[in-house]
C-alpha cells in the first residue's frame, strides 16, 4: 500500500462502516507494537465514560474541535466556549410588535406572545344551547346572552384595538343553520342564525366562533 496522508484517505460514512469488522489502529502505551480496535469495541468503551455535569467540569477543561477554516484540529477550553456565547449570537424572544408585523426570522417565539401573530386567532369558543360556554379562549371573561330566537351576544374576553376584526361563525351540520355577525364592538359581537332552507331564525344546538385581528 503506498504512503498516503491521512487527510487524503477515502472517508467512510455510517452506511459503509462495519462496526464488528472494521478496525482502527491504536498506539498502545503498554506495548511496543501497534494494536487494532474494532469500531464496536470503541463504541462499547465510550458508553462506559461517565457523564460530565456542571458539578464536575472545570473552566480549564478542553474540547477538541476540527477547524474548517484552518483544516486542522484545535483545542477549545470551556472558559473560551462560554466567552464565545454572547447576547449578539444568542436569539432573543420576539416582542408583541415583532409578532404583529410577522417579519422577524432570527428570534424565538415564547408562549406569552405567540397569539399576537396575525395568523393566530385571538379568541374562539364553542357554545352549547342555549348559552353554555363549553370551550373558549380565553378561558375566563367569556359569556353569552340570548337576545331572542337565533340571536346571541358573545362577550369574547378580548379587547380588540378596533371593531375591524375578522369573525368566523358556524354551527353543527345537523342544525341546518348558517350564522352571520349582526354587529360588533371591541369586546363583544352579536350574531344571528337562520335555517338554510327556510331562512327563518333558528337556535343552533351548538355553534362555534373564531376571531382574528389586532388586540
Amino acid at each position: 500500500m503506498p504512503d498516503t496522508k491521512i487527510s487524503a484517505l477515502t472517508a467512510l460514512t455510517g452506511s459503509t462502516v462495519s462496526t464488528s469488522v472494521d478496525v482502527l489502529p491504536i498506539v498502545s502505551t503498554s506495548a511496543t507494537t501497534t494494536r487494532k480496535l474494532t469500531v464496536q469495541s470503541l463504541l462499547d468503551s465510550v458508553q462506559g465514560i461517565p457523564t460530565i455535569t456542571s458539578a464536575n467540569v472545570s473552566q480549564a477543561d478542553s474540547l477538541m474541535l476540527y477547524s474548517v477554516s484552518t483544516a486542522a484540529s484545535r483545542i477549545l477550553t470551556v472558559s473560551n466556549l462560554g466567552a464565545s456565547i454572547t447576547a449578539s449570537n444568542v436569539p432573543s424572544g420576539t416582542t408583541q410588535g415583532q409578532q404583529e408585523t410577522a417579519t422577524v426570522t432570527n428570534a424565538y417565539v415564547s408562549p406569552g406572545v405567540q397569539h399576537f401573530h396575525p395568523g393566530h386567532p385571538k379568541a374562539w369558543g364553542m357554545i352549547t344551547a342555549p348559552t353554555t360556554v363549553t370551550l373558549s379562549y380565553p378561558s375566563t371573561g367569556v359569556s353569552v346572552v340570548k337576545n331572542s330566537t337565533g340571536n346571541y351576544t358573545i362577550t369574547h374576553g378580548k379587547t380588540f384595538s378596533s371593531t375591524s376584526y375578522i369573525g368566523l361563525l358556524c354551527s353543527d351540520d345537523g342544525d341546518g343553520a348558517i350564522g352571520r355577525i349582526v354587529s360588533r364592538t371591541a369586546t363583544a359581537l352579536t350574531v344571528q342564525f337562520r335555517n338554510t332552507s327556510t331562512a327563518n331564525v333558528v337556535d343552533p344546538t351548538i355553534f362555534y366562533y373564531a376571531l382574528y385581528g389586532d388586540t
